[in-house]
């Protein structure tokens, strides 16, 4: 969690949110540092978690 964090730029706690589908939508800064780290759309992580 603390290297996703480093790496993205985004908080722990706002990531851990997200994982727990706390967080719909984060700023898009995030969204798009995280998608980034991910390569792939956020939604598609979603999608996945949901199946």
């Amino acid at each position: 969690m603390a290297e996703l964090s480093e790496q993205t730029g985004v908080a722990q706690s706002t990531i851990r949110s997200l994982i727990r589908g706390r967080l719909k939508r984060l700023d898009s800064i995030s969204t798009g540092k995280l998608a980034q780290f991910f390569q792939c759309k956020l939604d598609e992580l979603y999608v996945m978690k949901w199946e």
